[in-house]
């Protein structure tokens, strides 16, 4: 989600890795720096949208942990500490090698940090201030210029008397035109995407970007925790517009606008410009709506300093006619001097006309297309560089309505539909109907793009002025969204996200199509209510090996909503949010592989048994020649005419000798039945060392005609646990099984452990080890992690399933089954499951 929200953000951005190499660019640099993201992701060369030669970009000195004296010596003084981030730094500064003339850029870079603290990368945000930066030189030199000539007006004015009465009028009407021009400089309502934020339809945050820290002083988290943060910064003049602004019902395709005022951290007022739009799902559920706001403080302090200037020319204007007037009447009596007046009237006209200029250079490069019509007609009075540049049209394509809609919109349907809703809305004079949103104008390379238009109708001058906004990036950035919302929703697999309580926070559809439950109804849940017999204890501490690991997997079940327990494996990801962590779970339904397991599992049984059937009709064999031998006596015996009273002491230990033996061959079949016939497997109270024993019995023989040196190591006084006996006694069998197969491919010393102990584990419960060793060829370091998947064998014969049987069992137990290398060299399985406190399914 964070890589879309970076690449879909309209703030220049890009990544690099502690290898310096570049792993995000996203479309907003491209478009700043000229340089494509294909071009550029995986190289070292970022360094080539700012310099003409090979040097580091703040960013590589982050990764790099620079001294704040090498920060300077490439920076200079300005270079600061951000007040945000730890390790940040922040600075403007000019690129002669950005763009074809050189830009200002405002560049922060912060670096990555993986859990440990250590620096994996660096993130690097730029923002382009060459046209706040020209128009505060522009302004200071009018200033300075302005007061230079003021300075200089110390002679009498001179002019004729009919030439001074018809200067001052052709002054006034300079005057009245300046006025004109300043009116629409700030009718002109600016605003981008600075400070984005997604509130929920509950009224809460769901998510806030970083930049609101720059604009409020408070962290995402705050406005995320607190859902009143927003309304409690407000300026108390402007709370009530913006309360009823945000309660305010919005349809689907309409944007809302609004500036007001906030007081930040710091005590400092600031003004927003506002603009949201709301968000719905795929079903049309409404999902809230999504915000930007930008600090427009610059722009209303310019619009001030603007209205203080116009305020203080009309007074010296005012100064001046009043001057003029008394010149007028020293001239009348004096009758000279006029030629000096009519100078000092010239400059001011030059004046006004340089000041007229410099407005127009202002709107001429604002982010934002702006144009002035006639109302009637649609006569072209200005029209800036945006303007054309966000329809594709030159100027002179757009002198009028009629010229205008006729280039636009080619398609005649279409433009006539457009047409006749501009021209009905602008003829009820009424503003708020002057907003125009997602229209479809085709440039003149035939290029559709998506945008906004706002009409600022002035009726007395028979004028509107038009603002334009092209949204054709962030539309597509919210289809990307949309579709990434559909593909998830239609994933095979159930998708589902917890919160550290457990609660469920967001669902796919087809988990509420597996188990049956509503979305809402999801929603409401916890994870405790679709996993049986997981508790808290046991979620917290699986939330603590998951946060250590990212990701893992297991196998557990679902509850249905009838009641149905559906078995799953499970794929988790721990993940972190704007501030908050979750767990995002892949659930798959293997219901079916479940049951083929169980077929292949009995059949690894029967395999198992006859693996061991040499050693079992052996210890039958040995019992049924005794039999035999005392039958043949007893026949002897009882054939023979010499039975008497002293034969029966051999009858007697001839019949103990052959119950002996019946005994014992019933002994082993009644093993092999135990072992080999299906039962409900259940948790009993039992001795590991009884399992693995009897597991040695059944490989006895086997083992020792394959000349296998057993050594048998089993701990004294384990406590007794609750455990499935038969599926203990399969486990061990299987690790023997497979250890005698590896030791028969050896030439050399067949040795095989066999050894149990208990430990006290990482999270202080008691674990019971069982550790099955051989001295073989081992199993390499590349096959370890695949040694468990089902059906997975290195051998030319086997099913491949024991091993999977040993991991599911030792998981059924709550425990873990791991491989290395023995102290032979050969391959060491280890087997650890806590002792409960209680029997568990």
């Amino acid at each position: 989600m964070i890589a879309q929200i970076l690449q879909g953000s309209l703030i220049p951005t890009f990544v690099i890795d502690h290898n310096h190499r570049v792993t995000h660019w996203n479309i907003a640099c491209e478009r700043l720096t000229g340089i494509a993201a294909a071009s550029i992701i995986g190289t070292r060369k970022q360094w080539q949208a700012f310099y003409r030669e090979e040097k580091p970009v703040l960013a590589d000195l982050i990764v790099d942990q620079a001294s704040k004296e090498t920060l300077i010596s490439h920076f200079g003084q300005e270079i600061v500490a951000s007040t945000l981030v730890d390790g940040a730094y922040e600075a403007e500064c000019f690129f002669a090698g950005l763009g074809d003339n050189g830009r200002w850029v405002f560049f922060t870079a912060a670096p990555l940090k993986d859990v440990r603290g250590n620096i994996i990368g660096a993130v690097e945000t730029l923002q382009d201030i060459t046209v706040r930066r020209q128009t505060e030189e522009a302004l200071r030199r009018a200033q300075q210029e302005l007061e230079r000539r003021v300075d200089e007006r110390t002679s009498e004015l001179t002019a004729m008397n009919a030439d001074l009465k018809m200067e001052i009028v052709r002054r006034r009407r300079v005057e009245e035109a300046l006025r004109l021009s300043e009116n629409k400089f700030r009718a002109v309502a600016e605003f981008t995407y600075d400070w984005e934020y997604w509130i929920g339809p509950d009224g809460t945050h769901i998510y806030t970007s970083p930049s609101c820290k720059r604009i409020t002083g408070y962290d995402p988290t705050e406005f995320i925790e607190n859902k009143d943060l927003l309304a409690s910064i407000t300026h108390p003049d402007d709370q009530p517009v913006l309360s009823h602004h945000l309660h305010k019902e919005i349809k689907r395709d309409e944007a809302s606008h609004l500036d007001f005022r906030i007081i930040t951290r710091q005590g400092e007022e600031k003004w927003i410009s506002h603009s949201c739009q709301p968000v719905f799902g795929s079903a049309g559920e409404n999902l809230g709506r999504r915000a930007s706001n930008r600090d427009i403080t610059k722009r209303k302090q310019l619009e001030s300093v603007l209205c203080r200037e116009r305020e203080e020319l009309e007074i010296r204007v005012n100064e001046r006619t009043e001057e003029l007037s008394a010149a007028y009447s020293r001239l009348l009596a004096e009758g000279n001097g006029r030629k000096k007046a009519y100078e000092e009237l010239k400059a001011s006209e030059e004046e006004l006309r340089k000041r007229k200029k410099f407005i127009e250079t202002i709107l001429d490069n604002l982010p934002i297309g702006l144009a002035v019509h006639t109302l009637d007609s649609g006569a072209v009075h200005y029209m800036n560089a945006e303007f054309t540049h966000i329809y594709g049209w030159p100027k002179d394509a757009l002198t009028s309505f009629d010229a205008f809609f006729d280039h636009v919109y080619p398609d005649p349907k279409y433009r006539k539909v457009i047409k006749k809703r501009v021209l009905r809305d602008i003829a009820t004079r009424d503003p708020e109907k002057m907003i125009w949103k997602n229209l479809l104008p085709t440039t003149q390379s035939g290029e559709q793009r998506i945008v906004t238009v706002r009409g600022i109708p002035l009726f007395e001058q028979n004028l509107i002025i038009s603002t334009a906004q092209d949204i054709t990036e962030k539309h597509q950035v919210n289809e990307a969204l949309q579709f990434t919302r559909f593909s998830i929703d239609h994933a095979n697999d159930m998708i589902y996200w917890v919160d550290p309580e457990g609660r469920i926070v967001d669902v796919n559809d087809t988990t509420c199509s597996k188990l049956g439950y509503s979305r809402e109804e999801l929603l409401d849940m916890t994870v405790f209510d679709i996993t049986p017999g997981l508790t808290l204890a046991r979620f917290l501490q699986d939330w603590q090996i998951i946060k250590q690991q990212e990701n893992w997997r297991m196998e557990t079940s679902h509850s249905a909503m009838a009641g149905e327990a559906i078995p799953v494996e499970i794929h988790i990801n721990h993940i972190a949010f704007s501030g908050r962590e979750y767990n995002c779970i892949f659930a798959r339904d293997i219901t079916e592989r479940r049951e083929l397991e169980r077929l292949v599992a009995i059949q690894d049984k029967m395999g198992s048994l006859g693996r061991v059937a040499a050693g079992i009709a052996h210890e039958i064999r040995n019992p049924l020649s005794t039999i035999n031998i005392y039958l043949s006596i007893l026949k002897r015996l009882l054939a023979g005419d010499y039975l008497d009273t002293a034969s029966l002491p051999d009858i007697k230990e001839a019949i103990a000798e052959m119950d002996t033996a019946s005994h014992k061959i019933e002994t082993v079949v009644r093993r092999v039945m135990d072992f080999s016939k299906p039962s409900q497997h259940t948790m009993q109270l039992l001795e590991v060392n009884r399992c693995v024993r009897n597991a040695i019995d059944l490989s006895a023989v086997t083992i020792r005609k394959s000349g296998v040196a057993l050594e048998i190591q089993l701990a004294e006084n384990l406590p007794e646990c609750y455990l499935d006996g038969q599926l203990m006694e399969q486990l061990v069998l299987n690790l023997l099984t497979n250890a005698i197969e590896e030791l028969m491919e050896i030439q050399g010393k067949r040795q095989l452990l066999v050894q149990t102990a208990k430990k006290i584990g990482a999270d202080g419960q008691l674990y019971i080890v069982i550790t099955v060793a051989d001295s073989g060829s081992g199993i390499g370091p590349e096959l370890r992690d695949k040694i468990f998947d089902p059906f997975f064998t290195t051998k030319n014969y086997g099913s491949g399933i024991g091993l999977s049987i040993c991991h599911r069992i030792i998981s059924d137990h709550h425990g873990s089954l791991h491989v290395a290398a023995s102290h032979w060299g050969g391959a060491l399985f280890t087997a650890e499951f806590p002792v409960k406190s209680e029997g568990t399914s």
